[in-house]
This record gives C-alpha cells, sequence and structure tokens, in this order.
C-alpha cells in the first residue's frame, strides 16, 4: 500500500531526520499483506495495556502529589526519547540549533509517566503558551472547541487515548486541533488502507462522503483522513547556558496552512553550575531558581544589587540627568539595626547610603514622628517598642528587607519627616528629588492598597506561589519561567500622586507584586526565579526622565534660550519651536494628570521635586506647575477628557493641576513635501510650536505688580527685550494700529480701571500704553485679594460669540470633552470652536461669560496643505480662553480654551473691547 500526502516538516529538513526524531516520515510505503489484521489486533492490544498502565499511574500521581511546586517526578522515570536528552551539552557552551524534538501525540501520552513530557505539556498549558489560542488554531476550530483551553482540551477522555488508539470516529478526530489531511491509498479497498495508515503511526478515518463526487470518481482509489504531524523542537538559546527555546509546530486548521509555531516560549536548566557558568558578556546577569513557595529569599536582592553596582557604571550609580543634584541638606534615617532614628546633616549627609520605602499610605491611621515622640525616637532601640505593635506592616516589612539586602538605613516619609511640623513638612516635601534622587534603590510596595498590607512574601507563609518545574536528573531541574509581573505602570501605587517624581527620580526600583520580588533599574529587569531576558519578558524601562546634556548648563545665547525654544531661520524671520525640555515636560504632565489624588491641596507638593528639576532646566521659576519661561506654550494646555474642577481655592484654573482628569498639549509640527511636492504640516514632537505670543504678562509678588520674566513675555526672550519680531502681530487687536481697526478709544472698565494714558511714561507710545498695566489701574479692594496664583494682562475680549449645536452622544459620552463650534450671533456660520474644561457650561451667557485672546494660532487641523498665500496668514487664528467672570467681574477664571478666526475676531459687533484680565 502507498499513501501520499503533503510533507509536514518545516523547509530544510530530511526524511532521514523526520525517522530520527521518532515519528515515520509521511510517505509511508508498505505491502499489503495476509497477517496485516493480527498485526493490527497485536498493536490494539498493546494500547489497551499502556491506557490501563497510564491510568493506574495517573491515580497514584493524584493521590501522591501535594509538594508546592508543581513537580511529581519521584513518581516517574524519563521515557526513551527523554533519556536522550542532552543535558550535559545544555549546559555547556551552548550552541545554537536544535538538540531535540518529539511528537506531540508521544508527550500527550507519556504526560503522566515522564516527569519531561509532562513539563512540556504542562508549560503548553499556562495560558500565555497556549496553542489553542493562536489565530491558525482558534479561528478554525470546531465550536465547540473553540473556547476551550489547552488543559481542557487535554483533560478530555479522547484527548490522551485516542491520539494513539487505532480506530477513532471522524466526530472524535475532528477534535485535533493541528490540521488533518485527506490522502490517498493505493488500496484497493479504505478497510485495509486504515488499519495500514493506523500501524504507521497515523490516526486514520474513511472520510465523510462528499457531496459533488466520490472519492473513487478521480482515482478509483480509497481516501483517509489522517492528522497533520505536530512536534515540539528544542533549541539552545545562544543569551547563556541551560537556556532553552521550545516550539511546537504545527499546521492549524487554516485552509492551505503551512507549518508554524503554535507556541513558543523558554525553559530554564537549575543547577548549581548554571549559576557559575561564563557567558558572552560580563555584565549579563544569569541564573535559575527553583523559590521557597512561602517566603522570598532577600539573597537575590543583594545578587541585583551588586551586579548593578559593578557593572552598570554611571548609567546606574549617578543620576539619570547629566548634572548632580545635590545631597539633602538636612534629612532623618532609620537606622535599622538600632531601630532608631537619626538625624543627617549636612556635613555628614556624603557618608551615608540609604534605601527608600515608596508606598500608598491609604485610609488607615499610621505611626508617624512627632514633635512629641521625636526624642524617644532618636535613642538607641527607640523604635522597638512600636516595631510589632503600633509600625504597619509595610513598614516593618520593609525595614526587614532593608536588613536582607545588607543595608543599614532607610528612608520613610512618616518616620523621618516631622508630621505636625510644616516647616519640617514643607522643607523635605521640597527635597523629594535630592532624597530619592541619592538613595541607593527604592523598595516599592506595588500591590499594597495601604500600609497595613505589606510587602508579600517576606515574612514566611505571607505568599503562595506555583512554580513548575520537573527533576530530569539528580539535582538537575527544568523550569517553566513564572509568569511575567504585571506592569509596574498597571498597579495600585503607580496609580498615586505621590509615587509619580519618587519612581522617576529612582535609580532602581526592587518591586513586590505578585507575591514575588522584583527588580529594576536603568539596564536590568529581573525577577525571583530568573531575569526578564532569559524569560524572554520585555524589560521594563518605562518612565524615566529623559533630560538631555544639551538642556542643561549652557548660556544663553544672544540671540534666544539655550534650549532652542526660539529660532533664527534662515529668512531671519523667528520662530517658537518645543524643546526638548518642553517636550519632556509635557509629557510627564500628561502622564501625572492621570493620576488620582485623595487630597486636592497636595496635588502640586507631591511634584516639588520634579518642579525643582525643571526650574533647573527652565532657569526659571515653575507657577502652580507651569513653566513661567514658556507660559504662553504652558498655558495652552487642553482636556484629553471631561475635567472637574479640584476643590482647592490656591490652585488658579489657568492651571492644569487645578482640575481632576487627563490633559494634553497639541503636538507642534515640521513641514514636510507631499508626495505632489506640495508642502504640509506633519505633528511632530520636537517640531514648530503651533502658536505665536500677543500678551504681556504681570504677577503680583511681594506687593508689587512685576513683568513676568523681567519683560513680560511668556517665551523665554533675552529681558532686555521690549518688542515682538517684526513679523508677528505687536498687540492682541482693537487694541493698536496694526490690528487694521479705528476701534482705537478705551471701553467702559466698569469703575475697575481709569484711563491708562494719563498713568504711563510719556516716551511709551500709545500702542504699548494700552497693554500695560499699573498697580494704580486696580482699586484697592481688588489689591488686597491679589495673590501669587493671579495672572494680570491686558487683551481683546468679547461677548458676541455663542455656542452652535452638538449631537447627544457627545455630550452623553462621559469620556470625551465637550467641544462646541463657535458661532457669531445672529448667523450660523462657524468661525471657530471651543473645548470646555469641565462640564459646562452648557450654553454662552453674555453676563458672566467672555472670550479673551491669547495667542495667535495656526489652522485647526495641522495636517493639511500650506497656504500659498503671504506669511502672515499662516497664523490665521487666535487662541481663546472661555472665562466666567467672578467676585462682581473683579477676577476670571478659565472655563475652556478654542480657537477663532482672526478676521471673523476683527468683524465682531459689537465690536471686541481691551478690558485687564486677573485671571485666577
Amino acid at each position: 500500500m502507498h499513501l501520499r500526502t503533503v510533507s509536514a516538516e518545516p523547509l530544510g529538513t530530511t526524511k532521514a531526520a523526520v525517522r530520527s526524531r521518532g515519528w515515520q516520515s509521511v510517505d509511508i510505503k508498505s505491502a499489503v499483506s495476509d497477517n496485516s489484521a493480527p498485526a493490527i489486533d497485536e498493536l490494539e492490544i498493546w494500547t489497551a495495556a499502556r491506557a490501563a498502565l497510564s491510568a493506574k499511574k495517573r491515580k497514584e500521581v493524584k493521590e501522591r502529589s501535594d509538594s508546592p511546586i508543581d513537580s511529581v517526578s519521584a513518581l516517574r522515570h524519563l521515557c526513551s526519547k527523554c533519556q536522550v536528552f542532552p543535558v550535559e551539552t545544555c549546559l555547556s557552551a551552548p550552541e545554537p540549533g536544535r538538540v531535540w524534538s518529539s511528537p506531540f501525540k508521544r508527550l500527550i501520552w507519556h504526560k503522566n509517566d515522564c516527569p519531561f513530557c509532562s513539563l512540556l505539556i504542562r508549560s503548553l498549558c499556562e495560558p500565555e503558551n497556549d496553542p489553542l489560542r493562536h489565530p491558525d488554531v482558534n479561528q478554525y476550530l470546531p465550536s465547540k472547541l473553540r473556547t476551550k483551553s489547552m488543559d481542557e482540551w487535554l483533560s478530555e477522555t479522547s484527548a490522551e487515548d485516542a491520539w494513539m488508539n487505532t480506530s477513532v470516529s471522524p466526530d472524535q478526530l475532528e477534535d485535533w486541533p493541528f490540521g488533518l489531511q485527506t490522502i490517498e491509498s493505493r488500496s484497493s479497498t479504505s478497510d485495509v488502507a486504515i488499519p495500514e495508515a493506523a500501524s504507521h503511526g497515523f490516526v486514520a478515518v474513511e472520510p465523510l462522503p462528499k457531496e459533488d463526487r466520490s472519492p473513487t470518481q478521480k482515482t478509483g482509489r480509497p481516501e483517509v483522513l489522517v492528522t497533520l504531524p505536530c512536534y515540539v523542537s528544542i533549541s539552545n538559546n545562544p543569551l547563556t547556558a541551560g537556556l532553552l527555546n521550545i516550539q511546537l509546530w504545527g499546521y492549524g486548521r487554516r485552509p492551505k496552512a503551512t507549518i508554524v509555531a503554535l507556541s513558543s516560549f523558554r525553559l530554564r536548566i537549575e543547577s548549581d553550575d548554571v549559576l557559575n557558568t561564563s557567558v558572552t558578556r560580563s555584565s549579563l546577569l544569569t541564573y535559575g531558581r527553583i523559590l521557597d513557595p512561602s517566603q522570598i529569599d532577600l539573597s537575590i536582592g543583594r545578587i541585583w544589587l551588586d551586579h548593578c553596582e559593578q557593572n552598570h557604571g554611571s548609567s546606574c550609580s549617578k543620576q539619570g540627568w547629566p548634572f548632580r543634584l545635590g545631597k539633602p541638606d538636612f534629612f532623618r534615617l532609620i537606622d535599622v539595626e538600632d531601630l532608631s532614628i537619626i538625624e543627617v546633616t549636612n556635613s555628614t549627609v556624603w557618608s551615608y547610603r540609604y534605601l527608600t520605602l515608596s508606598y500608598v499610605k491609604g485610609n488607615v491611621q499610621i505611626f508617624e514622628l512627632l514633635q512629641s515622640n521625636k526624642h524617644k525616637l532618636m535613642r538607641s532601640h527607640g523604635l522597638l517598642k512600636f516595631f510589632r505593635r503600633d509600625l504597619p506592616k509595610t513598614f516593618r516589612d520593609a525595614i526587614n528587607v532593608t536588613r536582607g539586602l545588607e543595608e543599614r538605613y532607610l528612608w520613610i516619609d512618616s518616620l523621618c519627616i516631622e508630621q505636625d511640623n510644616e516647616l519640617d513638612k514643607r522643607k523635605q516635601i521640597n527635597m523629594m528629588d535630592r532624597i530619592f534622587g541619592n538613595s541607593v534603590l527604592t523598595i516599592v510596595a506595588a500591590d499594597a492598597e495601604d500600609a497595613n498590607v505589606g510587602l508579600g512574601g517576606v515574612e514566611r507563609g505571607s505568599r503562595h506561589i506555583r512554580q513548575i518545574s520537573e527533576e530530569i536528573q539528580p539535582d538537575i531541574r527544568v523550569m517553566l519561567p513564572l509568569p511575567p509581573p504585571p506592569h509596574l505602570e498597571s498597579s495600585i501605587w503607580a496609580h498615586q500622586t505621590w509615587t509619580f517624581q519618587e519612581r522617576l527620580f529612582s535609580r532602581r526600583i526592587i518591586h513586590f507584586s505578585g507575591d514575588q520580588i522584583h527588580w529594576w533599574c536603568r539596564e536590568c529587569s529581573a525577577s525571583e526565579d530568573m531575569t526578564a531576558a532569559e524569560a524572554g519578558n520585555k524589560s521594563e524601562m518605562s518612565s524615566r526622565l529623559n533630560i538631555k546634556p544639551q538642556q542643561l548648563g549652557v548660556k544663553l545665547p544672544k540671540d534666544g534660550y539655550a534650549d532652542c525654544s526660539l529660532r533664527k531661520l534662515h529668512d531671519r524671520s523667528t520662530h517658537v519651536f518645543r524643546s526638548g525640555t518642553f517636550k519632556e515636560y509635557a509629557q510627564l504632565a500628561q502622564q501625572y494628570s492621570r493620576r488620582r489624588n485623595t487630597n486636592d491641596a497636595e496635588v502640586l507638593d507631591a511634584i516639588s521635586g520634579l518642579c525643582h528639576v525643571f526650574e533647573i532646566c527652565f532657569k526659571g521659576p515653575v507657577r502652580q506647575g507651569l513653566p513661567q519661561v514658556l507660559l504662553d506654550a504652558a498655558i495652552l494646555w487642553r482636556p484629553a477628557g471631561r475635567l472637574e474642577r479640584r476643590d482647592c481655592a490656591s490652585i488658579p484654573s489657568w492651571s492644569w493641576a487645578a482640575w481632576k482628569g487627563e490633559i494634553k498639549y497639541a503636538s507642534a509640527f515640521r513641514i514636510e513635501a507631499g508626495e505632489d511636492w506640495s508642502l504640509q504640516r506633519v505633528a511632530s514632537s520636537t517640531g514648530q510650536e503651533c502658536f505665536r505670543p500677543l500678551l504681556r504678562w504681570y504677577i503680583w509678588q511681594d506687593y508689587e505688580l512685576k513683568l513676568l520674566n523681567g519683560n513680560g513675555f511668556g517665551v523665554p526672550f533675552e529681558p532686555s527685550t521690549r518688542y515682538l519680531p517684526e513679523e508677528w502681530e505687536k498687540y492682541p487687536p482693537m487694541m493698536s494700529n496694526n490690528s487694521g481697526s479705528k476701534h482705537y478709544d478705551l471701553e467702559q472698565w466698569d469703575n475697575i480701571m481709569e484711563d491708562i494714558e494719563t498713568l504711563v511714561l510719556d516716551s511709551t507710545t500709545l500702542a504699548e500704553r494700552k497693554v500695560q498695566v499699573h498697580v494704580s489701574d486696580l482699586p484697592q479692594l481688588t489689591l488686597r485679594l491679589l495673590g501669587p496664583q493671579h495672572l494680570i494682562f491686558r487683551t481683546s475680549c468679547s461677548k458676541a460669540l455663542r455656542f452652535g449645536r452638538i449631537s447627544r452622544s457627545a455630550v452623553l459620552d462621559p469620556k470625551a470633552p465637550l467641544k462646541y463650534p463657535l458661532l457669531i450671533r445672529n448667523s450660523e456660520g462657524e468661525v471657530g470652536s471651543v473645548r470646555l474644561d469641565g462640564t459646562g457650561p452648557r450654553d454662552f451667557d453674555p453676563n458672566i461669560h467672555e472670550f479673551i485672546v491669547i495667542s495667535e494660532a495656526l489652522y485647526l487641523d495641522v495636517e493639511q496643505t500650506m497656504p500659498q498665500e503671504d506669511k502672515t496668514t499662516t497664523f490665521p487664528l487666535y487662541n481663546v480662553m472661555l472665562v466666567e467672570w467672578r467676585t462682581g467681574g473683579q477676577f476670571a477664571s478659565r472655563l475652556g480654551l478654542g480657537r477663532v478666526y482672526k478676521e471673523a475676531w476683527k468683524s465682531l459687533e459689537p465690536l471686541p473691547v481691551a478690558r485687564t484680565v486677573i485671571l485666577g
């Protein structure tokens, strides 16, 4: 008899290689003889005996297996195929390439007898390795199998017995998920072809008759339906000795499928030799560990730390920025050996090496350092009497972790800052960048929802993990990597405001999640059982503070800012570009705005250290969370969703910190040539900004009205700069000759201001006088209410716009910000749009609402063809802010931000008016 079908081998293999791996070649050659039936009877007897033995051993394993490590190898011996697995070759300097393979059916048959077959099968049953989830399999399975996992499929009675049996029904064969093939036989009848195919290793049945033709109409030969080959291959991973790549090869059920890897994962050979094996790179950390299921062995943390300090150089041993933050001037530490609190002064700070704890306090009362107990806690063993009774479990575990890492000092905020001393709290909070930036590493309680939960696994019995491993030779185990830990950014800890800057400033992190201990530094990620690189997991290297050398420590050039926010192009025109520093600021502001804060008053305190770093970068103050030197750019934040105003009067409405919810900044742009060679604006993270400033900003400081940045501009001109560049608009519209309007006279100021022309120096022009603000312009009642949270400026204001209609679905969608088209009164022509920060107002009320001009703006959509008109039309809109007047019309609050076409603004009726705005 001759059966033929398409080869199931991967490209490049030979039939000899196929036979050497223990399964028959697809081309089966055999002569039909009279004694074929007795041979099949013997095979059936052998199959039944194996099935009975397998059932007996399964029962024995189930009754006796109670080991926390998922292994029952003591009851079993390797099958003949697994006995030839080259363990010594894999543990020596590995050569890339396949070292072993086996039919998948064989693994199923021996999964209860052979420990190595069992390990491979159980590894394939893990959700992340499940071949039934592969699209070439899952999408083409019968409906009854589509929702089943590998483990459920194998638990079927037919799954274990049928694939090594000789007689199955077509319905049973349909349960084979890894490919079926109809082959032709040269035998005269299917009664002979099917047993003969089975005797050569195939599971075969007679296919159901086709509706269009009989199988014999074309060739006169019977057809046999067989399972396509599926096998497991093992190869050395060149990363390190003892690391294995496992792949399950099969066809799936897709029509005309080719053989593909349906599952890929790694195994690690654990032995004492592996830990000492030399690797290709001396800086590569390599190990494989069988874990204690009830407690963490903290010695692995010391291994991580020593390896990092010895091999990672300045990348981890210094801050991630090219400048030194300096040490804290004064702070306290916990001496974990003496169990006391010590004070570290400026003269001794350089001699202390310490760890920090980052955790979620939660809604629990915790033991704190107070002025009343400070002296007691600073005595030798001062914390001892409170250690078990009063300290939260997270604090106790962190102290034990510090001891386990063979370090002596630990910083915990509640025990190192006097909680009832506002002066001490303010000083320490403002040094968070230096406290965490100089810490050797940060201990993170990633899963703990409050301080009483603790660090899972530090105390014996506080964790329960299941590690899949098998002993295949004496003292040599093969292990499957534990599932990768949840991304640190998705943890409870990562959603809190205070932990945001703590993560950014930490050079190294040991975090506790999923009852395991994990390592992160700027060069390596690792888990307790093996490194992320060896486990095949993506290294978690996000949330770093990316400050570049060119952004810092450079003297200001004569023509602009060191960080290149202002640039002159080849035609000598001046443009505002997004600097690398502002790019980093915008990204971090968006990330931080997603975090939750239970205390609205602390939203800026929680990033005070980060603000200090940006003050160094921007070479100027960060005011209410916005960099003062780039206020014109920073104030143009917009909501990414529907925001909610915080209940904190000290944070002004113009700061994104005053709102709960995610914010973002519009992308900068660069100019590119399109396919038709027309110029286009394309979004870019460090391109040209979409605005040009117009205003002269004032602040209230030291009981005086002062120009912002010394010149009033919210972009980094030289302090002596008096005018905007020639090609820019000099002032807001309707306030000077350049607007093209004859509307020069000042409108009524509702008794808030006097005519400004009589209050300024004669040397200033009328146009310049109209944008200046003086203390004498403001009544005494207003002056008494001014504070550092206010921005003061003169601009063009109008109440002649109204909201257009939006769909009901847009109103009801709680995630999307409310965006209204802007219309001129008594007209349906759209002249712009406004995006509200919060949930209202739903309609424009001219009694309390007003639009004010902030800056020039580009088109609403940056991805469009560049206009061919004069350069003055490249900024055809104004950025306008919707404000609500409060306190008798003296102070304005931001409600939203929008854009209006310039020509439409200048033609509004009634005409816009000049007004001094106090924005709070």
